[in-house]
């Protein structure tokens, strides 16, 4: 595949995910609202998303063996917390925000280094 078919199917899995998380709680905000038929609708629009993203995924060639795929998702999860999210509370605390993002910090990292460990023995 030349480099920008593949930018550009890359770009279209990132998009589709991001759609099919994001219509996921869209179903599950209308669901607390009060309406089950919105939320069903937004469900099934998500699970179309879904099946565009692995679509765009299996082109990528980012779909393996079982195996490997625990293995790459041990590695996401690990540049995650060693990498990724240190550095996002580092530019936040360097910039002074007022509050650090909860999405970040507290419980969730707590959770996210847990699974750092588990990731890390699991490999073992």
């Amino acid at each position: 595949m030349h480099k920008m078919s593949q930018t550009n199917t890359g770009a279209a899995f990132s998009g589709e995910s991001q759609a099919h998380v994001k219509y996921l709680a869209f179903a599950a905000q209308a669901e607390t609202e009060g309406f089950p038929e919105v939320a069903r609708l937004f469900r099934a629009v998500s699970f179309a998303e879904q099946v565009h993203a692995i679509r765009h995924l299996k082109v990528l060639g980012g779909l393996e063996k079982t195996e490997t795929n625990l293995g790459a998702a041990i590695d996401g999860e690990t540049y995650e917390i060693q990498e990724m999210y240190p550095a996002f509370i580092a530019v936040s605390e360097l910039q002074e925000e007022k509050q650090q993002p909860g999405h970040i910090t507290g419980p969730w990292l707590q959770r996210k280094c847990t699974l750092a460990c588990m990731s890390k023995h699991a490999r073992q």
